[in-house]
């Protein structure tokens, strides 16, 4: 066990000093902590689909489609992250774990985290560089039906890099946008949106009742081949809010007719 890892009763490895996600894994007592999150991708993802977690970190996203899914790829250039990874996902026969980040090319990176929070750690192109990069298009993957990727800003370069990839295979994607990491590299939200749009992806909040307004938030990306699914997700998602505005307006009026009473 690296200095760094830690075991939680339940038996996850988690980063020690982690300030975050590990806590919030000790918490709850299980790796996927996230239900809320995972609740949205679960609908979209079929039995067999293959995953790819792009940034998988310790595995706590990855590790709720065990079971699910026919193949489980992982991609984590953090050493500290890496092994608490290996350690709760490396025993199933389904997960395939890569020591490296993604981008448009191959590339030498150096890993900065600046604070405790071990799922704020970013890659940083660096030719004497401790870590690759590597271009998803050449690992020669022959199947990725949904794409998990949070990578700190670097999710446009890893996206560049596995266009073709995205244009065989057509996958749905999770991405995440955060206006600070992404200005780290030099881009904005406008960038990533324009290359969704030029591969004929729609978008929504995970959390299909709100907008793409925030700072930071994950989107769910869909190809032109499962519009209809997005769609379908916008029609329940409006008729949720319907019902739940008429319970508050029954509420309402009922408390004050019973005021007037």
């Amino acid at each position: 066990m690296v200095p760094s890892m830690k075991l939680t009763k339940a038996g996850w490895a988690i980063v020690d000093r982690d300030t975050h996600m590990g806590r919030w894994v000790e918490e709850h007592g299980r790796l996927d902590f996230d239900q809320a999150a995972l609740s949205c991708y679960f609908p979209l993802f079929r039995e067999g689909d293959v995953l790819l977690n792009v940034g998988a970190n310790i595995g706590c996203y990855a590790k709720a489609f065990v079971g699910k899914a026919s193949r489980i790829i992982c991609l984590e250039p953090n050493e500290e992250a890496l092994e608490c990874l290996r350690h709760n996902l490396g025993r199933y026969p389904e997960v395939v774990i890569y020591p490296f980040a993604a981008a448009e090319r191959d590339v030498r990176c150096s890993v900065r985290c600046a604070t405790d929070n071990i799922g704020m750690a970013y890659v940083e192109e660096d030719t004497a560089g401790a870590v690759e990069a590597r271009a998803l298009d050449g690992l020669g993957f022959d199947r990725v039906d949904f794409i998990l990727m949070d990578c700190e800003g670097f999710e446009l370069r890893a996206l560049q890099g596995a266009v073709g990839l995205v244009r065989r295979f057509q996958p749905i994607m999770v991405i995440e946008v955060n206006d600070m990491t992404l200005a780290r590299v030099g881009i904005n939200r406008g960038n990533l949106f324009e290359w969704l749009d030029a591969e004929g992806y729609s978008r929504q909040n995970i959390y299909a009742d709100l907008g793409l307004t925030d700072e930071q938030l994950d989107i769910i990306c869909f190809p032109r081949h499962r519009a209809a699914e997005a769609e379908e997700r916008g029609r329940r998602t409006a008729w949720m809010e319907f019902r739940s505005a008429w319970k508050r307006a029954r509420r309402s009026v009922k408390s004050l007719l019973l005021g007037r009473g």
